[in-house]
């Protein structure tokens, strides 16, 4: 009795491993599969090892278009900063210019100011 219990628990054991595998195998098949179902015939292992072959390729190639979005992106918003750093920049110039020019008048008049002086002084 205690060799043929642990015969049926041997089998019982290897029945269920098998279930499992061939579980994982149809939800390989089923997820790779062109039509969504179970691989036919001989040699599916190779067809499933490319359909998931194929399935990273996708997501792959979907990854490399979010990160290509992504990249365009913050190169749009780069340049949309570039621009406005270069609006900013030539404002600051301009009013550097606008100061140097009302400094430059104002040391005109200064100095029109002390001709007029000396001159009424001699």
């Amino acid at each position: 009795k205690d060799t043929q219990l642990r015969e049926l628990r041997a089998m019982s054991s290897t029945l269920g491993q098998r279930v499992d595998e061939l579980r994982v195998q149809a939800a390989v098949d089923g997820a790779t599969s062109p039509r969504g179902g179970v691989s036919p015939g001989r040699g599916h292992a190779q067809t499933d090892i490319s359909a998931v072959d194929e399935m990273g390729d996708r997501l792959a190639l979907r990854d490399n278009a979010k990160s290509k979005a992504a990249l365009k992106q913050s190169i749009a918003r780069l340049k949309d900063e570039q621009l406005y750093l270069q609006d900013e920049i030539a404002r600051v110039q301009a009013a550097a210019s606008d100061r140097q020019q009302r400094e430059a008048l104002i040391q005109d008049r200064i100095a029109r100011e002390r001709r007029g002086a000396v001159a009424e002084l001699k």
